[in-house]
């Protein structure tokens, strides 16, 4: 059996009686009663995929690697400063402790002496030294950094 169009009409008045409005308008269109947007669940699995989609993409398109080299750098060099000024404190208590470190061009064993003495193999791949004590900076081979200053107080 086929419904006319003056059933059809019919029809959609009395669901307008039970149900109250049959149709809805959403941005100058009109939307059944069941077309009114995304269920809660739908906008959840996008939000879902995008975070993997962007976890997956981001670290191709971001590079820390400089970064990170340049704080390891910076970190380094505040460490050899420490040592400096640990090597001033005890070579003033006991002259015979310590390092003595003179207005002399900075070199990686001296900077090595402050971190630890017992081995000078630590320092000495990959980074360079420059500057007079007590105002020397540190470098490394790698290419894009910039050098990181070390102070190293001076002490006979």
């Amino acid at each position: 059996m086929r419904l006319t169009a003056s059933q059809i009409e019919a029809i959609k008045q009395e669901a307008e009686k039970f149900h109250g409005v049959a149709q809805v308008r959403l941005f100058g269109r009109r939307v059944g009663v069941n077309q009114r947007g995304f269920t809660l669940v739908e906008l959840i699995m996008v939000i879902v995929i995008l975070g993997i989609l962007a976890a997956t993409a981001l670290p191709k398109f971001v590079d820390l690697s400089n970064d990170a080299k340049q704080a390891a750098l910076t970190g380094l060099a505040g460490a050899v400063s420490s040592g400096g000024t640990i090597n001033f404190a005890v070579r003033s208590l006991r002259p015979a402790s310590g390092v003595q470190v003179t207005a002399a061009t900075c070199t990686i064993g001296l900077m090595q002496d402050m971190v630890d003495a017992s081995t000078s193999a630590v320092l000495a791949t990959g980074y360079a030294a420059g500057g007079t004590a007590p105002s020397c900076t540190l470098n490394t081979t790698a290419a894009g950094l910039t050098a990181a200053n070390v102070s190293l107080p001076l002490i006979n």
